[in-house]
Order: C-alpha cells, then sequence, then structure tokens
C-alpha cells in the first residue's frame, strides 16, 4: 500500500493554488526566485548568507582543529540552499561537523537533531567539541514518554527515530512550530512512506493541515539508497517538496519499474532519465567521495582468502543446491521473506559461515603473532559469532600465551554500550582483537585508529560492506610504515560455494547510490541480486552440482 497523496507534502501556488512545479530557479539578492510551471512566480524567505569565508577560518574545535576546504564549501553550499538540503558525503568526511558550521554561522538556536539511538552521545559529544556551551547547551531525549523537549532553552534537541514515533509532543503544534531546523542524521532510515519512522518524522517537518513548515531541513547519508529508487521519494519530498511533491509521479518519471505475478516491484533509476534526475537534485545534494575531496586518506586493500570446505559440510551444501534445484524447476521462484527459495540460500549462507570460522581462526592466529596491530572481524549469524568467541578463547600467541584476554566483542551489545567497549579497544594495547556485526557496526562508529579487518560472512547489499569499511578509511586515520597508509580488508572465500557466486555478481553490478549521485547506472536491488544467484545456481545444469566437479 503506497502512501495516500494527501498526506504527502504538496506545496501549491498562493495565486492560483496549483500544485508548484519549479521550471528554473535564479537568485536576486539575498532571496531565491523560481519560476513555476503555472506562469507565477514565488521569492522565498530570504536566503541564509554564504558570503562570510572568513567565518569559517574562526570556526574552531575546543582543541584548535578548523574546517578542511571541502567541508567549507559543503557548508557553504548548505547555506546557499537556506540549509534545505542532503549532504551525501562519502563516509569519514564530517557531515555532522558541516551542519553543525551552517548552525552556528547562521545563527539558529532551535534545532531538532533525529538519528540513531546508539549515535546519540556521539551527536552530543560532537556538539561540545565544535560548537560549545557558550552557544548553547544540547538536551537528549532519552525517555521518550516524559522527556519534552524546551527548544527555547535548549540550542539542540537530540531524539532517536526508535524513540520519535513514541513521543507525545509531536502532536503537539506550538511546540514543534518553535523548531527552526530540524537535521535526519542517516537519512535512509526513513526510505519506507507507511513506517511509523518516517511519519513521525514528516510530521515535525510538516503540518499540510495547519500549514506549519520548518525552515530548515537537511539530511545526512553516505547511502542515501540502499535497494531500490522509489525509497528515495520520502527523502526528497520532506527536503523539497516543492520538486518531488507526488510519490506516484516519481516513480513514474524515474523509477523503473516491473511486475512480478500481480505485484509491482522497483528497481533503479530509468536510464534515460539519470541526467534529468541529477539535474533536479544537483540544486541541493551535495556529494564528494575521498578519492576526490581526500586523497591522502588511506585506499582499502582488499585481499580474497580462498579455502576448501571439508568433506563433510561440501555434502550438507551439495544437499542445499539440490532442494534449491527442486524447488526452482518447480515452478516457485519467489525470494520474498518466507519463501522457500530464500530459506534455502539463507541456509546455504549460514552453513558457509560456520564453515569459515576455523579458516578464520588460522588468520587471527597469523595476524596476532607477525603484527602488532589491532584487527576487527565482522560477522553475520548470531551462531557464527558465539562459535568465533568460543574458538578465541583457546588462541595462544608464539610463546603460548593465552590470548582470551586480548578479545572484545560488540555483537549483539546495545548502540548505547559500545562506546565504552571501542574506547577500551582503542586505549588499551593488549586488546587486540574485536568482534562486530557487519550490519550493526555499517553506521556510527569510529575505528580509524585500527587499518585491519577480516569480514567472515558476506551481505547481500554490498552498501553495508562499504559502510562497515569506511568506518577505517576517516579523518584522522594514522598512517605507519607497517599499514603503508592501507585499510587492509580481507574476505575468506569457500570455494565452489555462494560465497564464490555472491562475489561474481556484486563486482558486476554498480550500486544504487552511485547511480542516483553520480550518474552510473545498474539495478543493485537485494531482490535483482538473488534472482540472479537463482539463475546462477540453475546455470549448473540439471545434473546434480557438486564440488568435486571444480
Amino acid at each position: 500500500m503506497t502512501q495516500p497523496l494527501s498526506r504527502i507534502v504538496k506545496p501549491r501556488c498562493k495565486h492560483c493554488d496549483k500544485i508548484v512545479e519549479i521550471t528554473k530557479e535564479s537568485r536576486l539578492g539575498d532571496n531565491i526566485v523560481y519560476k513555476l510551471a503555472c506562469g507565477h512566480s514565488l521569492i522565498t524567505q530570504k536566503a541564509l548568507k554564504s558570503e562570510e569565508a572568513e567565518f569559517f577560518d574562526t570556526f574552531k574545535s575546543w582543541k584548535g582543529e578548523t574546517l578542511l576546504p571541502f567541508q567549507i564549501a559543503g557548508a557553504q553550499f548548505a547555506l546557499g540552499t537556506n540549509a534545505r538540503c542532503l549532504i551525501a558525503d562519502d563516509t569519514g568526511l564530517g557531515k555532522t561537523v558541516q551542519v553543525y558550521a551552517v548552525i552556528k554561522q547562521a545563527g539558529i538556536k532551535r534545532v531538532l537533531l533525529c538519528c540513531k539511538a546508539g549515535l546519540r552521545d556521539q551527536m552530543e559529544a560532537q556538539w561540545y567539541h565544535w560548537v560549545g556551551e557558550d552557544y548553547g547547551f544540547p538536551f537528549v531525549i532519552t525517555d521518550p514518554r516524559n522527556d519534552r523537549p524546551m527548544p527555547k532553552k535548549f540550542a539542540l534537541t537530540i531524539v532517536s527515530f526508535e524513540s520519535l514515533a513514541r513521543c507525545p509532543w509531536i502532536e503537539d503544534e506550538e511546540l514543534l512550530s518553535q523548531f527552526d531546523m530540524v537535521i535526519i542524521d542517516e537519512v535512509q532510515k526513513i526510505k519506507n512512506l507507511n513506517a511509523k519512522m518516517t511519519q513521525a518524522v514528516r510530521k515535525v517537518c510538516h503540518n499540510t493541515a495547519t500549514g506549519r513548515s520548518v525552515k530548515h531541513v537537511i539530511g545526512l547519508s553516505a547511502t542515501p539508497i540502499k535497494n531500490n529508487a522509489a525509497e528515495y521519494f520520502p527523502i526528497l519530498n520532506i527536503i523539497r517538496p516543492d520538486i518531488f511533491s507526488n510519490y506516484a509521479h516519481f516513480c513514474y518519471d524515474f523509477v523503473d519499474t516491473y511486475y512480478k505475478g500481480r505485484f509491482k516491484k522497483f528497481g533503479g533509476l530509468q536510464a534515460d532519465r539519470i541526467d534529468r534526475f541529477r539535474e533536479l537534485t544537483s540544486k541541493f545534494i551535495i556529494r564528494r567521495t575521498r578519492e576526490e575531496v581526500m586523497p591522502e586518506l588511506p585506499k582499502i586493500f582488499r585481499t580474497y582468502h580462498y579455502n576448501n570446505l571439508s568433506d563433510k559440510v561440501k555434502q550438507s551444501f551439495e544437499n542445499l543446491v539440490e532442494q534449491f534445484q527442486d524447488e526452482y524447476m518447480s515452478g516457485k521462484r519467489d525470494f520474498a521473506p518466507g519463501s522457500n527459495l530464500l530459506a534455502i540460500i539463507t541456509m546455504m549462507r549460514y552453513v558457509v559461515g560456520i564453515a569459515k570460522v576455523d579458516e578464520t581462526m588460522d588468520l587471527i592466529e597469523e595476524f596476532l603473532q607477525t603484527t602488532t596491530r589491532k584487527l576487527v572481524v565482522f560477522v553475520h549469524h548470531k551462531d557464527v559469532n558465539a562459535l568465533l568467541q568460543r574458538k578465541l578463547q583457546n588462541l595462544e600467541d608464539g610463546d603460548g600465551n593465552p590470548l582470551k584476554d586480548s578479545i572484545l566483542s560488540i555483537y549483539g551489545i546495545a548502540p548505547e554500550k559500545r562506546n565504552d567497549i571501542i574506547e577500551e579497544f582503542k586505549n588499551n594495547p593488549t586488546k587486540r582483537v574485536m568482534i562486530a556485526s557487519t550490519l550493526a557496526s555499517g553506521e556510527g562508529l569510529n575505528l580509524q585508529f585500527c587499518s585491519d579487518a577480516i569480514i567472515l560472512e558476506f551481505e547481500w547489499n554490498s552498501a553495508n560492506e562499504y559502510q562497515a569499511e569506511t568506518r577505517f578509511t576517516r579523518i584522522g586515520f594514522e598512517a605507519t610504515e607497517e599499514n603503508e597508509n592501507k585499510v587492509h580488508i580481507t574476505r575468506p572465500i569457500a570455494i565452489g560455494t555462494i560465497d564464490e557466486w555472491m562475489v561474481e555478481l556484486k563486482e558486476k553490478k554498480q550500486g544504487y547510490l552511485d547511480q542516483a549521485l553520480d550518474g552510473k547506472d545498474g539495478d543493485y536491488s537485494e531482490t535483482a541480486l538473488m534472482r540472479e544467484l537463482g539463475e546462477k545456481i540453475m546455470s549448473l545444469g540439471t545434473k546434480r552440482f557438486s564440488t568435486k566437479n571444480l
């Protein structure tokens, strides 16, 4: 069920009441003038000034750190959009500090920041680090039922996505009208129009019934699109409802669609509409990659470590392949949650993940005995994590000393409790290995003090693995002679299994993020990957697959 259009922000021309459709945008002094399709013009409120470059020269952290040139450019871009934009810079380039600079330069003191629960403390710490208590104190919502924002008293209110929908005050129009800015961190979280989380964020930003609309909205995300281009609409609509006002029209104009039975599915951007999409969004979206703005940042050096399965595991895997082929040939080709095909593929991943623990143990042992560096191991399944931790308890160094006290884990740890463990991992030289969940660690972690990782299990969406990788390649990474200014990522691969097939398919495809923001083509939805994976398994022939033939 799609979002009812009546609940989507649809600004109307005040002269003729037609839905606003911008055909041209220009500056007139400090104002922005829009030429509308209906023939009328719209002049916005006074634009934020972005010419005061000297401000950014004096904007410093309490440690004396200054903004980098590309961060200054990003803040000035945001000011030029009247602080209604999406900062989609690569992971680790300082999106939060850019928006904090905008706040201080423009003198905005009634700000609501929405973020993941595990990032609330980090957002508060960065505020003190860069803005300072002299400008205003932050207030963190920890009890959604009882904590109530006081915008006139606190310059910044921080609330988690998880709590926002449960906060009674989002129904208080008088209170919400006091906010001048809303910041939406990891804005890809509001991709589902019908989700309570999305509806709560929309309610804070706009109320079409009363005509209330917050003046400034800035979204932050390194990966605003992960699965399909239709999920981009809620973000675009909240930031610029004057350009993207209608969900159905957006999908028709820009998104590839196909039918699976009687169900309509969405894919990537239409190839012949990418240029038009980029033309419209370039007015309010800025994206810079690490390679573009900071070539001195460390490069990611990826190594694939191939190994064979034991005979027992081979047989189990081959049985799963047979089950998959039988199910597929029966005509049941649905990969939706709960389907048999998805269950079989999930079990394939699980079996291979368990089987790779011993090989990973060898890699960890060699690493600990031949280097003095720290190592992060990313896993997916709970049982893989448990097995790995159990085996690590018996690990010894080259002199026979037990290494069990060198191991830390943030797998399954609540986000608000991870920071203390990460700080111990960073500052305690005896803590050499940390285990983490790839999905849970893709956002909000700062691991630039570490240069080595093993991704034991692969994810369907490479964007999740990429997010985990770029936790290391952030500003502040320390280059040493030993790490050669590189982040070393090792991926163990079980030969002739779903591991190899997933790597092969993912390497052939382009990410949705590149497609939307950098103009590259390609359908990289999880559904598309699973469809091709199914075809890959069936291409092995009706003759039953066997690893013995490899």
